[in-house]
């Protein structure tokens, strides 16, 4: 059915204008048996056109006795001369009492109501469709739904805390005494580079203990999941016309004949923008009331289990002793050496997990939305 291509143009009186009649109507007064043509102008009697004077003076006397004649007063009453074109305006429509709408492509001709208890208008019968406009949330909320971890986190990195204890004192094998600064925490920077800034010397005397920076890093995804229903402020209706013929349309020009209270509209598929031009009245309808959530916030944790190398060099070479970082109390002072660097190395993070947190607001919106532009 050509009823949707073009630009849209509403044109009131898409036939013949006032300017056209005038034209084309014979002036008062105008007479065939004086020899005066339908337009005022000279001419003779079986239709032939005069040179705009008498045929013979004798016959006809003088031009300026022949422009006395009553007769002839229409052609004081004419402007156009009798070589001027004659132009016949024209128009896309066919019925010049109804709007003109000129159909863009990609769109559709509807008749269109905000009423679902109208049926379609005669011509309009072969497709109706129910809308709804003005979604609300309602009782609509959202909550969080599963938290998904994306990518893992890294135990790399980070400060080691750092505690001893002296094997003479009280508090031998509690490792309750914080490393001094220089001596503790170790920076471990970069990660799993080798690192002198520990105690350097003899641990003869100490018990050592080294805890695991915590788990750094990683992402996850905690989607927000929309709960209660949505309401919508408004019901409508868009009734396909039959045929082209039934829609009055010449091509992609229609002037549908629709009674209240439906209105000739274009209709588009999603939510747009109306086309350029008089349907500027935009409605966006769609076939429900829905309500969406945005995702909501969630953080990974996991746990690290890493160890620190000591060396008895400064360069991470010599003399490698592990040590746990499980903030254990490690009786060292058995080794009976000097450390001079150190490496950290994290290891495989454990019991990785995630959670989310905040869902956002709810969002009121429509199901299968779809554009309908009006004239105002």
């Amino acid at each position: 059915m050509p009823i949707a291509s073009g630009v849209v143009l509403l044109a009131l009186g898409c036939g013949l204008g006032q300017g056209g009649l005038d034209q084309m109507t014979p002036s008062p007064g105008a007479s065939h048996d004086s020899g005066t043509g339908p337009f005022g102008m000279g001419g003779t009697s079986d239709g032939s056109v005069a040179d705009g004077r008498a045929a013979s003076v004798d016959d006809a006397g003088s031009a300026e006795d022949a422009s006395s004649s009553s007769d002839s007063s229409a052609a004081d009453d004419v402007d156009t001369p009798l070589d001027a074109p004659m132009t016949v305006p024209t128009g896309p429509c066919l019925n010049d009492a109804n709007p003109c709408i000129v159909v863009p492509t990609g769109w559709t001709l509807v008749a269109f109501a905000p009423d679902q208890s109208t049926l379609c208008p005669a011509g309009f019968t072969s497709g109706s469709m129910d809308f709804v406009d003005g979604p609300a949330v309602g009782a609509g909320k959202c909550s969080c739904g599963t938290c998904t971890v994306t990518s893992a986190p890294t135990c790399d990195s980070g400060e080691i805390p750092v505690h001893y204890d002296e094997t003479i004192s009280a508090g031998a094998g509690t490792c309750d005494l914080v490393a001094m600064p220089g001596t503790g925490p170790l920076i471990n920077t970069p990660p799993g580079s080798c690192g002198t800034d520990l105690y350097q010397g003899s641990y003869a005397d100490f018990d050592i203990s080294y805890t695991s920076p915590p788990a750094v890093g990683g992402a996850c995804t905690a989607p927000g999941a929309p709960s209660g229903a949505a309401t919508s402020t408004g019901v409508d209706r868009a009734c396909v016309a039959d045929t082209a013929q039934a829609a009055n349309c010449n091509g992609n020009a229609c002037s549908p004949s629709i009674g209240d209270p439906f209105k000739p509209c274009i209709m588009a598929m999603g939510a747009v923008a109306c086309p350029a031009g008089p349907l500027s009245v935009r409605h966006e309808v769609g076939t429900a009331a829905s309500v969406t959530c945005p995702g909501c916030g969630c953080s990974v944790a996991a746990d690290c289990s890493g160890a620190v190398t000591l060396y008895t060099d400064t360069r991470c070479t010599t003399g490698p002793y592990k040590v746990a970082a499980d903030g254990s109390c490690n009786p060292i002072h058995l080794q009976h050496a000097s450390y001079d660097s150190y490496i950290y190395s994290g290891g495989t993070p454990t019991d990785v997990s995630c959670t989310a947190s905040d869902p956002g607001a709810p969002t009121a919106g429509l199901v299968n939305p779809t554009t309908i532009c009006c004239a105002p």
